[in-house]
């Protein structure tokens, strides 16, 4: 698995690339400390297909610091909270972008709960299963994540995840403790469990005696195999809970002659057995199930880092990135910051009322030069698209940077027979565009007056992604 990063200096633009991928969803990310993470525009769901690939250029990069990029699942949600309704489950929607959703899923734990104060044998753990389904981004899907001590019983709920009325996956819940001498079953691993790849749950182990000390409760499952069966109790000493595979949960451990059994551990761990002897100790709790939900379930995190050497001044568009070019600064203004708010005369009063709020953000007048009359009709094109613009800086650039809108633009001559142009831009900082404004370097109108007919477009690009690495013309956005 490798993650690629290059500086292209054509549009100003970071290329990520990553190559022998698992196949999934992932979301591309962008950080300059390696804490705050950011969402490069138009990374939130990248599909990586059966090629293993995927290619993102982003274009709000800060020049000259060094990035780091990192790509993860664009679903990596864990649900251990016991769903309000245990039986039809809670709603989940299915977010944008995502296609394939993979569930792995615990049911719960079995208690180990029997009145009087006879010892214990241990409750059962949960059982655990996965699959991959095809899903439609906006659709709702149900989610069961399973309840300990479910509906006033000991036995453990099942965790499921359901389509309409269909269940897609079940993990069944380890069974708790009826009857004080008989340990509990782990969740099964056949019918009713439903997945593509399913594990049992460990079982319950028995007591030492009815006066000493209890059984030690099952793990649960987890992807890496079947959950284990506790220990039984032994020499007035607590049976040991099972130890859970990787990513399970642990049974609770008896308790001795006298004393509590322990609860299982998230997920799905099996409630321990107590000692006997005394009407003071309690029998131990099983632990609830967990629903995780991944759209990139073989990947791990993957990142690298890259300094861009940016050495002028760029003016881009975020939405259309084909317009992006350097400019030559002649001059800037001095910022200024409007004022909100007003004084109110008062009647019988000298002194006005002030109400205020925060000033705005900064204006400045940008002035840019062209030297011939094809940057001038370049740049005026570029201006006349409209939309926000980004103002890309070097790091030791005096023109302030970032998301600027521009109003009303002037152009000025030279000389009545000076191809040079002197450009009045006046800019005020602005918020970001919002996520869903994508880039794009070209449009159909590209296409039409590159290739003009479906002949020429497949004849000179064999794949889509040949066709989106077209940079199209200022002339493709605005009608001359």
């Amino acid at each position: 698995m490798t993650l690629a990063l290059t500086y292209l200096d054509d549009l100003s633009r970071v290329r990520i690339e990553g190559t022998s991928l698992a196949e999934g969803t992932i979301t591309v990310e962008r950080s300059l400390n390696g804490l705050l993470w950011e969402t490069v525009r138009g990374g939130a769901a990248v599909e990586i297909g059966p090629g293993g690939t995927f290619q993102l250029d982003d274009y709000e990069f800060a020049p000259g610091l060094e990035s780091t990029y990192r790509i993860r699942g664009a679903v990596e949600e864990t649900l251990s909270a016991p769903s309000a309704d245990q039986v039809f489950g809670d709603p989940w929607i299915v977010p944008a972008g995502i296609r394939t959703l993979t569930g792995r899923i615990t049911g719960a734990g079995g208690d180990s709960l029997v009145s009087g104060t006879l010892a214990c044998t241990g409750a059962g753990g949960g059982a655990w299963c996965e699959s991959e389904h095809d899903v439609t981004p906006g659709e709702t899907l149900h989610i069961i994540v399973g309840q300990a001590t479910y509906a006033g019983t000991v036995h453990g709920r099942y965790s499921a995840l359901i389509r309409d009325s269909t269940i897609l996956q079940l993990a069944p819940g380890g069974s708790g403790v009826t009857i004080a001498n008989t340990p509990g079953a782990g969740g099964v691993a056949t019918a009713p469990a439903i997945g593509d790849d399913v594990h049992a749950g460990g079982a319950g182990a028995a007591r030492q005696s009815s006066t000493t000390a209890g059984g030690g409760g099952g793990s649960s499952a987890s992807p890496a195999g079947n959950g284990v069966a506790g220990s039984a109790g032994a020499s007035g000493i607590g049976g040991a809970g099972g130890v859970a595979p990787t990513g399970g949960g642990n049974g609770g451990a008896g308790g001795n002659t006298g004393a509590s059994g322990l609860n299982g551990v998230t997920p799905g761990g099996g409630g321990g057995g107590r000692g006997g002897g005394s009407a003071v100790p309690v029998a131990g709790l099983g632990a609830h199930g967990e629903v995780v939900l991944l759209s990139w379930p073989f990947g791990t995190a993957e990142d690298a880092t890259i300094t861009p050497v940016v050495t002028r001044v760029w003016l881009c568009n975020i939405r259309y990135p084909l317009l992006n070019r350097t400019v030559s600064v002649g001059d800037v203004s001095s910022d200024s910051r409007a004022a909100r708010g007003g004084t109110f005369e008062i009647k019988g009063r000298s002194v006005p009322v002030v109400v205020s709020d925060l000033r705005s953000s900064p204006s400045f007048t940008l002035t840019l030069r062209t030297g011939t009359l094809a940057e001038a009709r370049d740049l005026d094109l570029s201006l006349a698209v409209g939309n926000e613009f980004y103002l890309q800086v070097p790091p030791d650039g005096q023109v302030p940077g970032g998301y600027v809108a521009i109003g009303n633009t002037t152009m000025n001559r030279f000389g009545s027979v000076s191809t040079r142009r002197r450009w009045d831009l006046p800019c005020r900082i602005a918020a970001a565009p919002a996520p869903e404004v994508l880039p794009a370097t070209l449009t159909w109108a590209t296409v039409l007056a590159t290739y003009g007919s479906w002949q020429a477009v497949l004849a000179a690009n064999p794949t889509w992604a040949d066709l989106l690495a077209t940079v199209g013309s200022p002339e493709d956005l605005v009608v001359l």
